[in-house]
């Protein structure tokens, strides 16, 4: 999904010297890959019954998102790109810090202080993502995805006495992995 990136990279992890228009062809492929699995994660919680490649791929989401901020850490843009490229890596960190939130909450012990904060830190961090999405969409002049396509204002007050359940049918096939 982040393949582009690997083309934009030296061997020794600098700068190969693409062009401009490479730099930005790089980092809109990236983004829309990006874009697109937050969607696609967010389809996944809401199967009733996943399958075992359901759940397969939600763990490569993930880890795509983990892996994210290194890919884009590694491009080195021209100084005229620096406001997307700051956009850019401070969307790539939220997706690690929302993976990483999600790992967490699934490693925890549900009776943990542990559960309910790796589940506030995921909506946190998921939270982010999407107005850094709109953001670094409109840096790039694209279109993000609707990560709320069936759901009401995101931003629209909920009652907090019952964490999200959206994703806990995972917790105990991630046990038997």
């Amino acid at each position: 999904v982040i393949e582009d990136a690997a083309e934009t990279i030296g061997a020794d992890g600098g700068s190969t010297g693409t062009s401009d228009s490479e730099y930005l062809e790089t980092v809109s492929a990236n983004f829309e890959d990006l874009d697109a699995s937050v969607d696609r994660f967010y389809e996944l919680l809401n199967v009733s019954e996943p399958t075992d490649e359901e759940l397969d791929e939600v763990f490569e989401i993930v880890d795509l998102w983990i892996a994210a901020e290194d890919e884009a850490n590694a491009l080195e843009p021209d100084a005229e790109y620096e406001e997307i490229h700051d956009v850019y890596l401070t969307y790539t960190a939220a997706l690690g810090e929302a993976g990483a939130a999600f790992n967490d909450f699934l490693e925890s012990d549900p009776d943990s202080p542990e559960y309910d904060e790796s589940l506030e830190a995921f909506e946190t961090a998921t939270g982010e993502v999407t107005n850094l999405g709109i953001d670094l969409a409109e840096v790039l002049d694209t279109e993000p995805t609707d990560v709320y396509p069936d759901e009401d204002d995101p931003d629209e007050e909920e009652d907090d006495s019952e964490p999200d359940a959206d994703f806990l049918f995972i917790a105990p096939r991630v046990a038997a992995r």
